[in-house]
């Protein structure tokens, strides 16, 4: 057995001694042995510290700011100006660097929830704001890395999965309807293939050491 605060093994006899103290009480059996007093009273400091801390701006408070409903720590300023309630704005931040030509509208879809959350329309401007704010102080252009058409898949119109024909880009052609297909048969003509058309599409979502919510 080690001491949690300092990593040293505990002796057989400071074992013995503190565990002759406790007795048989089930739940201070359950409390932590330390090497001594200062040792104890360094991990409480230590641990006292780390609850008064922002996980956000790393920021240590005179409150211990409270974790949300979605269990992200932040201190009353942080969130205020957060991009996401359920994400810290790093994960973000490196989300959009893991997923450069994802676009705004597959990005908010894939990092922000999928059903039931903010919609599209009131969240993009909230991560153009946040990105444009990044760019301020790194010198990167994530608004132009998170559109950036050269990194997109191209596509057959065909070949575009159902869940992903909504982040279409570039010029799309219609299906003839049968009755179409129909009169350029009568009229000698040879029916023409719809939806042949090259498209983009947003590459594969890569989530790096994060997940999906």
């Amino acid at each position: 057995m080690k001491c949690p605060n300092c990593d040293k093994k505990l002796t057989n006899e400071r074992i013995r001694r503190v565990k002759a103290r406790q007795g048989t009480d089930g739940v201070r059996e359950a409390h932590k042995i330390y090497c001594n007093n200062s040792c104890f009273e360094q991990f409480r400091s230590e641990g006292a510290k780390k609850r008064k801390t922002c996980g956000e701006c790393g920021e240590v408070k005179s409150y211990a700011p409270h974790p949300n409903r979605y269990g992200v720590r932040r201190c009353a300023h942080c969130s205020e100006i957060a991009v996401s309630s359920r994400r810290l704005d790093s994960e973000v931040k490196s989300l959009v660097m893991l997923n450069p030509g994802a676009g705004f509208s597959y990005f908010i879809h894939m990092v922000f929830g999928k059903t039931g959350r903010t919609p599209v329309w009131l969240t993009r401007p909230r991560l153009t704001l946040f990105l444009q704010d990044l760019q301020e102080v790194d010198g990167i252009d994530y608004v132009g890395w998170l559109q950036n058409p050269d990194t997109m898949r191209v596509v057959k119109q065909e070949d575009v999965p159902t869940e992903m024909q909504k982040y279409m880009r570039g010029q799309r052609r219609s299906v003839p309807s049968g009755h179409v297909r129909r009169k350029r048969i009568r009229d000698g003509g040879l029916p023409r293939e719809g939806g042949s058309a090259s498209v983009k599409i947003p590459p594969e979502f890569r989530w790096g050491k994060y997940k999906p919510l």
